[in-house]
């Protein structure tokens, strides 16, 4: 991705990716259930192995980060089991740019 995006601009993109995401690991476990893989697509195959190589190529803080932010969206305060909050903070937008770079755009 070309250019600096602000803080919010990141959460937006990964957001949206993972919402993408998130559709075809459904669409994964649907066509799984029913035994019927129109459901799930190449497409759908090569997003789930794309998001979750570029995770496995992230430092730990940053699949952390990223899981429990954006995936699992979990409460709030998740990290407070693991951070501080300045240092949550901190190291959220480095996961952040770390986690865009891994996926190369």
């Amino acid at each position: 991705m070309k250019g600096r995006l602000t803080k919010k601009e990141k959460a937006i993109v990964i957001a949206d990716i993972i919402n993408v995401y998130n559709q075809a690991i459904a669409k994964k476990r649907l066509a799984k259930s029913s035994h019927n893989n129109d459901y799930f697509s190449k497409d759908d195959h090569e997003l789930i192995f794309t998001i979750e190589q570029a995770l496995r190529n992230c430092s730990k803080e940053t699949r952390l980060i990223i899981k429990n932010d954006f995936i699992y969206k979990q409460e709030k305060d998740w990290y407070l089991d693991y951070f501080s909050k300045s240092t949550y903070y901190r190291y959220q937008n480095s996961a952040m740019d770390e986690f865009i770079n891994c996926l190369n755009i």
